[in-house]
């Protein structure tokens, strides 16, 4: 059998197919029909597609930055907000992190998901809580992102904003190192009652475009940037903070009032923050006494 012969029959039969689908579409309701099995064929696809799978897939890279991680339970909505229940997290320092309740509201196209790693989406934390030593640290927190993701599934690229709420922080009791002339701080409770925070991510730096802290207790703001690293606790800070010194905390602790009188004058302190969040470091502060000397590390105090 020759080319032309070959040729001649598939064109035959490409125009008996035609003929075909043009007579199913004369036919009554035929394009009601055809759209209708488009629908449901669609809606089956997004009913069955693994959501459930990939919210877990999400946690198991989320696992890989903690010593451990664990989820009571997960409801996966495809129509909604996902909710996790009970999360347990212990850090590589042995940091407790507990969620009563974690709410994802995520754009779960499979395209922008799978294909293109593009995550968008809401969360919501009610009952947080964390604990380092004898320090307590309770919050309920908002968030809004629209980030990408890198091949081993880590932030890479986006936006990220954040409300922290309700934020209240116990039993502080820090020790400072002899470069800031020993001082013992404690303070049993800060409320704070909202943090909020915009920030730009581009190749893993998060770069903070905003953070006012607002409140009587303690006010101020934030800036600077965080290098993430795959284990969270390891990500490399680069932070600048600016207390107003009008903060209640800071007119009623008689530690904190010995600090401020030695620092120059000014409506604000001016903290660097450097190191990670394992082992942050306090830059030093400027001054007229010993706090001018040499880069420190404030370290909570802790029973024994």
């Amino acid at each position: 059998m020759d080319f032309k012969t070959i040729k001649d029959k598939v064109i035959i039969n490409i125009k008996k197919f035609g003929a075909t689908i043009v007579s199913i579409l004369k036919l009554p309701y035929a394009k009601t029909y055809i759209a209708l099995s488009v629908f449901f064929f669609l809606t089956f696809l997004i009913i069955t597609f693994p959501f459930d799978a990939i919210v877990r897939m999400g946690i198991q890279s989320i696992e890989k930055g903690f010593k451990s991680f664990t989820v009571e339970s997960i409801d996966t909505q495809v129509f909604g907000p996902s909710e996790l229940r009970n999360i347990y997290i212990v850090t590589h320092k042995n940091d407790e992190i507990k969620l009563r309740d974690l709410s994802l509201d995520i754009d779960l196209s499979p395209i922008k998901l799978l294909a293109n790693k593009h995550v968008i989406g809401k969360t919501a934390i009610s009952g947080g809580t964390y604990s380092t030593g004898d320090i307590k640290i309770f919050y309920n927190i908002r968030s809004d992102f629209d980030v990408k993701l890198d091949n081993k599934n880590s932030l890479k690229d986006g936006t990220i904003n954040i409300l922290i709420q309700n934020l209240k922080i116990k039993n502080i009791n820090m020790q400072l190192p002899p470069q800031m002339m020993s001082l013992a701080i404690k303070i049993p409770i800060i409320n704070i009652p909202r943090v909020s925070i915009q920030t730009d991510l581009k190749n893993k730096i998060l770069t903070i475009k905003r953070c006012l802290i607002s409140g009587s207790d303690l006010k101020g703001r934030i800036s600077g940037n965080i290098r993430l690293s795959p284990t969270i606790s390891f990500s490399r800070l680069n932070l600048k903070i600016s207390i107003k010194k009008n903060s209640q905390i800071l007119k009623t602790n008689e530690t904190l009032k010995t600090i401020i009188t030695a620092l120059p004058q000014g409506d604000n302190i001016d903290i660097t923050l450097k190191g990670t969040f394992a082992n942050p470091r306090v830059m030093p502060l400027k001054g007229r006494s010993q706090i001018n000397k040499n880069t420190s590390v404030m370290r909570p105090m802790t029973k024994r």
